[in-house]
């Protein structure tokens, strides 16, 4: 039983790690454009839909014998050009994210200790090689590691709120601006998006394969809470004069010790997300392309640093433009993957996830609308 326990807390932390990265320091932000009543609306939404969407690709994992990643799932059920466009959608991605995830980090670190370069480019490539070889390490070690930074994430956010809760005005929570009613949205499907740790979930649940669903909800909702407390927090003090990137001006809005606090949580969501989707990629050219395991890290680490070193450093258009587009790609092709599953599927799953016909279209329209949107922004 205490085996079973741990390996639910180290699925449960690798989901949660996964998830919150970047996202979460752009929520303030939409949330003030639109009204902390519609962002609150569209955190869950957006996280009961993802919540079905990743239980039903926990379906289609546990419906197959052999052992993949999301690309090996979807060609085995759609075929090569499914394949195709996951693939890209994924590895493109996951890219984005892990060069973002570096520049953010390593702007946390020259603000906090001072810049080495003229161009800020010293911490991000300390970042980079720092997190690539902890990332070649074996999974229960990144695992234990998100675990300890998952904790550190939570009594964070705890602590912020409390520091400011004396300085938070209901009146900045209060007022509601419906010609920005669509604001929030893509930030929040890019804040939500953690399917792609489901295989790892599975692996580290091992023997109780049936606590997948229950890991899949537990982290959704503590990621729904973490969000909607450090969002209440930032808006309920800041209200429609929020900057874009919450955390710069932490310091200025409650003190500095909160300020402090919140680079340790900037650095802490950054550093277990770039773990979750770096080992996640790189078990996509190992499982899915039989790649052995150094040349597939050498691939993970080298494209990201040679992007950073060639000039590719803004943090919020990488974050932006990947996350957007693989969060409404992704969902579409897992709904349809799901779909074939059902009927193709080699094994009994541990558990079965019901979607009516009219909410299945409707998660489908919502994903397309993400994805739109995304162009649109481009």
């Amino acid at each position: 039983m205490k085996r079973e326990r741990l390996n639910f807390l180290l699925a449960t932390s690798v989901f949660i790690g996964t998830i919150i990265g970047a996202g979460i320091f752009a929520l303030p932000y939409v949330f003030a454009q639109s009204g902390f009543g519609i962002g609150l609306f569209w955190l869950f939404l957006i996280c009961f839909i993802l919540i079905l969407t990743t239980c039903a690709y926990a379906e289609v994992v546990l419906r197959t014998s052999k052992d993949m990643e999301m690309p090996g799932y979807v060609n085995h059920y759609l075929g090569r050009k499914g394949k195709v466009i996951i693939s890209l959608s994924l590895i493109l991605g996951i890219y984005a994210a892990l060069i973002g995830y570096s520049i953010g980090i390593g702007n946390f670190l020259e603000g906090v200790i001072g810049p080495i370069d003229q161009n800020g480019l010293f911490w991000k490539l300390i970042t980079l090689f720092g997190l690539g070889v902890i990332l070649y390490l074996e999974i229960k070690a990144i695992s234990r590691l998100e675990l300890a930074m998952a904790g550190g994430i939570l009594i964070s956010i705890i602590i912020i709120f409390f520091d400011g809760f004396h300085f938070i005005k209901l009146s900045n929570l209060g007022y509601l601006n419906y010609s920005n009613f669509f604001a929030p949205f893509g930030a929040v499907l890019f804040a939500f998006g953690g399917a792609t740790a489901v295989p790892t979930m599975k692996r580290i649940l091992s023997k109780n394969v049936r606590n997948l669903k229950k890991s899949i909800l537990t982290g959704n909702l503590i990621v729904a809470l973490v969000y909607t407390i450090f969002t209440f927090t930032i808006l309920g003090i800041s209200g429609r004069n929020t900057p874009m990137q919450a955390i710069d001006n932490l310091g200025s809005l409650i003190s500095d010790f909160s300020w402090k606090l919140g680079i340790i949580l900037g650095i802490c969501t950054m550093s277990t997300s770039f773990l979750s989707l770096g080992y996640i990629l790189m078990q996509v050219y190992k499982k899915d392309y039989n790649m052995p395991k150094f040349p597939s890290w050498t691939l993970v680490i080298l494209i990201p640093l040679l992007l950073i070193v060639l000039g590719l450093r803004n943090f919020i258009t990488v974050i932006s433009i990947g996350g957007g587009l693989l969060s409404g790609v992704q969902g579409v092709i897992l709904l349809l993957t799901w779909q074939k599953a059902r009927s193709q599927g080699d094994r009994i799953p541990e558990f079965k996830i019901k979607i009516s016909q009219p909410l299945f279209y409707f998660i489908i329209f919502i994903f397309c609308l993400g994805i739109i949107s995304q162009i649109f922004v481009l």
